[in-house]
């Protein structure tokens, strides 16, 4: 539907592509978890808010970097350019030392997060 390119390689007895779809939603969650993370930091006052930022932002790049332009133009197009907008709002965090800018970018990481949870059980048939 979405973004990796799900190829059920037969390795752990076929269950490929149910293993890609965990580690898709344990990014996601991860992002979620460093970008929460950030945002607190920056509310509090501290410093180190850099570190989860950079974490979320590589995740996302990732996600960026592995959409499947094949499987579906315009679910692709539409994808990379929320991944752009969420790219641009951790930036944004970071240069203004802000913790507005993330609180987009949480909401719709969750969207997207339970959306492959959805997913799963379709996949675990």
């Amino acid at each position: 539907m979405d973004q990796m390119r799900f190829a059920d390689s037969g390795a752990n007895g076929g269950s490929g592509l149910l293993d890609q779809l965990d580690v898709l939603i344990r990014l996601y969650e991860g992002a979620i978890q460093f970008l929460q993370e950030a945002q607190q930091r920056l509310q509090d006052g501290r410093e180190d808010f850099s570190e989860p930022l950079g974490r979320a932002r590589r995740i996302i790049e990732e996600f960026q970097r592995t959409l499947d332009v094949e499987a579906c133009v315009e679910v692709t197009r539409h994808l990379r350019d929320l991944y752009a907008f969420m790219i641009e709002s951790i930036d944004k965090a970071r240069a203004t030392v802000a913790a507005d800018p993330l609180g987009p970018v949480i909401h719709q990481l969750g969207v997207l997060l339970e959306g492959w949870k959805g997913a799963q059980p379709l996949l675990d048939r």
